[in-house]
């Protein structure tokens, strides 16, 4: 999918937010952060990003940084990042799915989802992320794999979360 017209429209949203929503400065258009692109948080159906998208993803590109570092700077893959409102209807995703602002979901060639859940709650506890909806997903067939969800539902109202699915 080409995500050019997607990115090129977000980025001039981005543009008009305050600074502290910005990446840092060594972060280059098309980068959310060193390891994280606009493309792999896109929609799923080709819409745009949202300008909540666009508000928030770089926030949780920055946890995201952090998670891959206590990871030992185990790449992480993006399974799911951004839901239009379509697409989160036409996937069963809840009314107000935390997609449709910044959410991922996320998984490790190197480690379980637990582990990688217990990552997302160790930086929640030293303050080093910010707190949210943190859940752990298994796959039938393999019980050893699955993903996690992390969003920072708490930075715009939400009570934290937690869940198994």
């Amino acid at each position: 999918m080409n995500v050019a017209p997607l990115v090129a429209a977000s980025l001039g949203a981005w543009l008009l937010l305050e600074a502290s929503a910005r990446p840092p400065s060594s972060v280059t258009p098309g980068e959310l952060s060193p390891h994280f692109r606009w493309h792999e948080f896109a929609s799923k159906d080709g819409a745009p990003f949202s300008a909540e998208a666009v508000r928030w993803l770089p926030t949780l590109a920055q946890a995201l940084e952090w998670i891959r570092w206590r990871a030992g700077a185990t790449p992480l893959g993006i399974i799911s990042g951004y839901r239009s409102p379509a697409h989160n209807q036409a996937v069963g995703g809840a009314p107000d799915s935390q997609h449709m602002k910044a959410a991922v979901d996320f998984d490790s060639r190197a480690w379980k989802p637990a582990q990688l859940a217990a990552f997302v709650e160790e930086g929640i506890r030293s303050g080093a992320i910010p707190d949210g909806g943190v859940g752990v997903y298994y796959r039938p067939a393999d019980p050893e794999g699955g993903w996690v969800h992390y969003d920072q539902r708490t930075l715009w109202g939400y009570p934290r979360a937690r869940w198994e699915g």
